[in-house]
């Protein structure tokens, strides 16, 4: 016995209540889709052919006529339970008898009276629901009535004939209007519902999960289901793609039942960027319940700023940054208060929780950057590119580069294609985000990182698809254009046509000039040769689109020259380029930077001797400058020796080495490679070979007086360390 009951429970812990079956168990399973779930109802007679159609209705059909005949019998029981006496006297006492004849049935008419007291009540609750079913039922009610009083007024008069008319059409239209309005809002159910929803207001137990036509909110409902959805906003999503799949009325209660999940989510998970997302509300509903475009952008802008915070590894810095996302959720508190009534209440909890954390992990920041660098903050940024709204001071340089990009995009007629090609690691995605500020008004800069999730995937097919969708929605939120759904079609060629439509026209009557930046775009070229007859057509379209307008000009950037890219050879596409060389800083721009710290004294000599180790190699400086300020902080003086140097050279090869470790992984990641760089430390001949040029080409390698050695000395110490 216990474990049949565990079995059946089991089986009930099983079923998922927000996946109901796609066909009915049995006949009468089939007559309760036919009243309460049109959606399943609809779904399944389309899988059924005409004589299975038939068959389905003959046995629902014999169930209405049991059941009616069922109604009918007790219905005529009672009548004639309550007619006895009257019909057979001398089977009842004569004291009944008296009080039945006296009081003239008075049970039966009391029955009536209380009954029709119920009815009055209910009527006064449904008066707005029945103004529209009555004015439709007056207005046929008068016609009608004109009508049969002209015909009757040829008999009795005419004020006669429209005064019957009048009075007999409004008691029609009044019964046809009343009876419209219950039968099509099924008012009968509307009782029944409220009861069961005062015991039923879980999201996993309420009236919505068994009746697919309930046309007006049931009372105190919705509420109690917004408070469990923010309890638990796993089961709520789960409670929203069903209402979306299976209850078409309820497409809007969907949307605030997932405005509460998501704020639930929040609440739940105070600075944690997983949850911190903005609902995606679906197309129907987006005029209603789509977030504003500031909001959406303000959510954007915190997580950046807190994922750039989390990854500095100066103390003041992530104090500063974190400060700025702190400030910015005061900015999105205000802009919810703005947006629609709808559904904005939700979040003012959740949002007022994160305020309050970010407060408390401020204080602990500020804190910790006093005890940390009590002599100098450490401006310096590692590993993580810079962006103008908060490293202005430590980017250095690149002046050629952009005034040459603006000069050929500006004086153009046909726009060739832009390639910002550098080393790794030396600043080409800073120089990126520093675009808009740098050049002249009337830029619009689309950034694109082709290695994100967006757009990368191990899978090379998904690659282009990934792409073309992250890149239309950069576009249009770069723009502010409203978001839509874009179904990317198979053929590349037609998903570049929408795209090269798109652009045409936003540019058509704008002044401005659109510059799509992809940054690291050898990533697309892994994607374009998992189908070279795709890649071909793709590629033509997009030399093709250049050639005929000067409004929107592509910069590629990446670490690989166009013609290093084969199968597609994408140096045959793009025969009209400009290639923008980004290079180590020069002397003046590296003392610029590592001066800086005011506070801080560097003898000539200890200035010229960072630039020797780097060579201006930016993120090789900036990590030497880094350890150098760490120094002064930990030692608590403002003046730097050789001593000092040594110490902060020695930690940048051990800690601060990202720059030199993906030269050896990336670049030399073949073994020829790695042998000819193995020539090179030895100081042995090396006669003149592919990958001896390809090094030389892109500058890691130069050539005094016959010996090759590499350009910065700090590369050599760090590889004459791992691999001797």
């Amino acid at each position: 016995m216990t474990e049949s009951i565990n079995k059946f429970k089991e089986r009930k812990m099983d079923k998922n209540i927000f996946k109901p079956s796609a066909q009915p168990r049995n006949s009468l399973e089939f007559l309760k889709w036919a009243i309460f779930e049109p959606v399943l109802l609809e779904n399944y007679s389309k899988t059924l052919d005409k004589k299975q159609t038939v068959i389905e209705f003959l046995k629902a059909y014999a169930w209405i006529v049991l059941i009616s005949l069922t109604v009918y019998i007790l219905s005529s029981f009672l009548i004639v339970v309550f007619d006895l006496p009257n019909q057979y006297p001398d089977l009842f006492k004569k004291e009944f008898l008296e009080i039945w004849i006296k009081e003239e049935g008075f049970i039966f008419e009391n029955f009536l009276t209380y009954f029709f007291k119920y009815l009055k009540g209910l009527a006064i609750g449904l008066a707005l629901c029945l103004a529209v079913g009555l004015a439709f039922g007056l207005a046929f009610g008068l016609a009608f009535g004109l009508a049969l009083g002209l015909a009757g007024g040829l008999a009795f008069g005419l004020a006669g004939g429209l005064a019957v008319g009048l009075a007999v059409g409004l008691a029609f239209g009044l019964a046809v209007g009343l009876a419209f309005i219950a039968s099509y809002f099924r008012l009968y159910f509307y009782p029944y519902h409220f009861i069961k929803s005062l015991f039923y207001y879980k999201l996993d137990s309420n009236m919505y999960l068994k009746d697919g036509l309930i046309w007006f909110p049931i009372w105190g409902l919705k509420k109690k289901l917004f408070q469990d959805a923010y309890q638990r906003p796993e089961i709520a999503k789960q409670l929203v793609n069903f209402l979306l799949e299976y209850r078409p009325l309820q497409d809007k209660f969907a949307m605030e039942i997932l405005h509460a999940a998501t704020a639930g989510e929040w609440k739940a998970n105070v600075l944690n960027l997983n949850y911190f997302n903005a609902p995606i509300i679906s197309e129907e509903q987006k005029p209603k319940y789509q977030p504003s475009d500031n909001f959406l952008n303000l959510l954007d802008i915190i997580k950046d700023n807190f994922q750039s915070s989390e990854t500095q590894n100066q103390a003041w810095l992530r104090q500063q940054t974190f400060e700025e996302c702190y400030n910015n959720l005061k900015q999105l508190r205000e802009q919810i208060l703005r947006e629609s009534p709808r559904w904005n209440f939700h979040y003012l909890p959740a949002i007022d929780a994160w305020i309050e954390r970010a407060e408390e992990k401020l204080e602990e920041l500020t804190q910790k950057a006093q005890q940390i660098e009590p002599l100098e903050k450490n401006c310096y940024i590692l590993e993580v590119p810079l962006k103008p709204e908060q490293n202005r001071d430590v980017f250095m340089g690149r002046q050629a580069a952009k005034d040459r990009l603006a000069q050929e995009i500006l004086t153009n007629q046909q726009m060739p294609l832009f390639l910002l090609q550098g080393q790794r690691r030396i600043g080409k995605t800073s120089l990126l985000k520093f675009l808009e500020i740098l050049l002249p008004s009337g830029f619009k800069i689309v950034y694109q990182d082709c290695q994100s999730s967006f757009v990368n995937d191990d899978n090379p097919d998904k690659i282009i698809p990934k792409w073309f969708h992250d890149l239309y929605n950069k576009i249009n939120h770069k723009l502010n254009i409203p978001a839509k759904t874009w179904e990317i079609k198979e053929s590349w060629s037609e998903s570049w046509q929408v795209l090269e439509q798109h652009l045409l026209e936003i540019v058509k009557n704008n002044r401005f000039k659109i510059i799509l930046a992809f940054d690291e775009y050898e990533t697309l070229h892994k994607g374009l040769k998992s189908n070279p007859d795709k890649a071909d057509v793709l590629l033509g379209a997009m030399r093709s689109f250049l050639q005929h307008q000067n409004q929107v000009a592509f910069l590629f950037t990446g670490a690989a020259f166009l013609d290093e890219l084969t199968q597609p050879a994408w140096n045959s596409y793009f025969p009209q380029r400009v290639l923008l060389d980004i290079d180590y800083l020069s002397f003046d721009e590296s003392k610029q930077l590592i001066i800086l710290p005011k506070s801080l004294r560097y003898p000539d000599e200890i200035i010229e001797k960072m630039f020797e180790l780097t060579q201006g190699h930016p993120a090789l400086l900036q990590a030497l400058c880094k350890s150098m300020v760490d120094i002064a902080n930990a030692q608590n003086k403002p003046l730097f020796s050789i001593k000092d140097l040594e110490e902060a050279r020695q930690q940048v090869l051990e800690q601060y080495n990202g720059a030199i470790a993906v030269f050896w992984d990336q670049f030399c990641e073949t073994e020829d490679y790695r042998e000819i760089v193995r020539k090179v430390l030895e100081k042995q001949p090396i006669d003149s070979n592919p990958i001896l040029k390809r090094l030389l080409k892109h500058r890691y390698l130069i050539k005094v007086e016959q010996i090759y050695r590499f350009r910065v000395p700090l590369f050599e110490l760090w590889l004459k360390k791992n691999l001797f």
